[in-house]
């Protein structure tokens, strides 16, 4: 029997996934989700009719945020006001790095690195030493699951911290008496531990605890033979989608249905535009003279100049005793020249002469490893001819640096955009998913060209509001009219703030914080606007004809609601944020 796809209770069953991106991220997908508590169906909050949230890295602080408080029974204003100043006035850096310093206080079974701080700033300042025994039963939420993405890098596979299934993943799985002792503070810092800006965090090493005894028996009796490094879920896949995609083929099978989620809304912070790359380019003047010698000259200069260094030393120890024994004990002031000349010059010409000893000594023991490897040799021989001694500093950087540039463009931008369009393809690229998709974008609202490549016709048609059949407006008129001149201001200042974990003082003052709630909250309504009217538009290809009558008149009335709020957007897109 053919899989029908059609809408069948719009907005009863929703899946909801949150990007990766710091503070960014978290504030945006704060926002999202107020006005999700905002817009009503059938009498009950949108947010309500969420089954499960899929996060990744700074999504992951809102998402377990939001599930564990919700758990411990606090109602969403609480649950957002109280996040909302956390994220204002927590610099994770500086608390991270005041927490690496101090000797007392610090984790018994952690490891004193950067990641471990993070994850004992995440619990003391977050969820306030909540465990994942408080996430194992939401029989009583709306959330039936949740999903917090890692990345395991003993096989380099998405990990899922998660309630309805294993967690783990298809190598590795964490035993069943192991989930409730795990710290959600562990799986923020986990799902959020980026490459380059943390080391891995191992499991179970740096999960351990106190009242993880479980965890420690298990380890005891060598379960876990080596421990398994974990860092961030955006590696595999940064918007959270894969794994809701998993959990409805999981569901479908289980329950025998054509599919389980009516609607997929995936929020996001990553930018799908990039930076072209920028080359070195040859005959730059280089402005400091240093690049203009080769190796061998620059090797030249250290040595005539460690040279005249010792000599000089040497000529003020010669001088300082020579002081001391001409003034014979007599307190005068080549006395006191000699002694501070022999206390400056003695020590300062042991150290450099030990340092350069040292330094030569551990290159030779560099050069002969590398010579006992098989291949070294090998390159040597080919690279020796070249006469690289002989090349300027300027000849060597510029393709270095480019090999540099390239790779760190490689690994940050076409490795992580590639993952990006793979996995869309999942959900974009599927008949099944065409009248079940939402996306919330952060960059939308603030980037026209972006807005009109969507299909400007579209725009027109399905936008928040009406355009006449014969209406000749085009380009930036269609967008002004639809968006006003406020909104695409705010959502530019909230998609031109950077991936960190702080904000600056400058930022605080602007109300960056405020910009990117506002942006996840206006766009949240664009976007239902938008897909209520598409879905309209195509009644039999969508479903939409044959939904019930209550069905669509509970859409007709989220749709006013939608309309009414969108015109408050228009004059003020701040409104919301100190409202809730």
């Amino acid at each position: 029997m053919p899989i029908n796809y059609q809408l069948k209770t719009p907005f009863e069953d929703i899946a909801l996934s949150l990007s990766g991106g710091g503070y960014r991220a978290a504030a945006f997908h704060l926002g999202s989700m107020a006005y999700l508590h905002r817009a009503q169906y059938k009498n009950k909050a949108l947010l309500e009719h969420v089954r499960i949230i899929s996060t990744v890295s700074g999504g992951t602080i809102t998402g377990v945020f939001y599930a564990y408080w919700k758990q411990e029974k606090k109602s969403f204003p609480e649950i957002y006001k109280t996040l909302l100043k956390l994220l204002d006035e927590l610099d994770l850096i500086q608390l991270s790095m005041t927490k690496l310093r101090t000797v007392e206080g610090w984790p018994e079974h952690k490891r004193r690195n950067i990641i471990n701080a993070f994850a004992t700033i995440y619990d003391e300042k977050f969820t306030k030493g909540g465990t994942f025994s408080s996430l194992e039963d939401m029989s009583d939420s709306h959330l039936r699951e949740v999903v917090f993405n890692a990345t395991e890098f003993n096989n380099g596979l998405l990990f899922r911290f998660q309630n309805a299934r294993r967690m783990g993943n298809g190598e590795i799985i964490i035993p069943k008496q192991v989930k409730p002792e795990i710290k959600l503070g562990d799986i923020i810092a986990a799902s959020s531990c980026f490459p380059g800006g943390f080391e891995p965090i191992a499991f179970p090493d740096d999960f351990l605890h106190k009242d993880a005894k479980e965890m420690a028996k298990l380890k005891d009796e060598g379960k876990f033979e080596t421990p398994f490094g974990l860092m961030d879920g955006g590696i595999c896949d940064n918007q959270g989608i894969s794994s809701i995609i998993s959990s409805e083929r999981s569901l479908r099978k289980e329950d025998k249905v054509g599919y389980y989620y009516d609607l997929v809304i995936i929020s996001d912070v990553a930018s799908p535009f990039m930076a072209p790359f920028q080359f070195t380019m040859e005959g730059e003047e280089q402005p400091i003279a240093f690049f203009n010698n080769s190796i061998d000259k620059i090797s030249k200069k250290i040595n005539r100049y460690y040279k005249g260094v010792l000599f000089s030393l040497a000529i003020i120890l010669f001088l300082s005793v020579l002081s001391l024994l001409i003034s014979k004990g007599n307190n005068n002031w080549m006395l006191g020249a000699g002694i501070v000349g022999l206390l400056f010059s003695g020590p300062a010409l042991f150290a450099i002469w030990k340092t350069k000893k040292e330094t030569i000594k551990s290159i030779k023991g560099i050069l002969k490893s590398l010579n006992e490897q098989p291949l070294f040799p090998f390159f040597m021989s080919k690279i020796k001819p070249l006469g690289i001694e002989t090349l300027t500093i300027k000849q060597i950087s510029r393709p270095l640096l480019d090999r540099i540039g390239s790779f760190m463009t490689l690994v940050q931008e076409v490795f992580l955009k590639q993952i990006r369009r793979l996995i869309y393809s999942d959900i974009y690229n599927t008949k099944k998913w065409q009248y079940r998709r939402i996306s919330n974008l952060i960059y939308e609202l603030g980037e026209p060209d972006f807005l009109q490549g969507r299909n400007l016709g579209k725009n027109k048609k399905y936008g928040p509001v009406a355009f006449a059949e014969d209406d000749e407006q085009s380009g930036p008129e269609v967008m002004e009219k639809i968006l006003g001149t406020k909104i695409p201001k705010v959502a530019g200042d909230a998609s031109g703030f950077g991936t960190t974990l702080w904000f600056t003082k400058d930022e605080q003052d602007k109300k960056t914080l405020d910009s990117l709630v506002a942006t996840g909250q206006f766009t949240m309504c664009y976007n239902l606007i938008y897909y209520i009217n598409l879905i309209k538009e195509t009644p039999e290809e969508s479903g939409y004809a044959a939904l019930s009558k209550e069905d669509k008149e509970a859409m007709e009335t989220l749709y006013a609601q939608l309309i009414a709020d969108w015109a408050l957007f228009r004059k003020n897109p701040r409104f919301m944020v100190d409202a809730v």
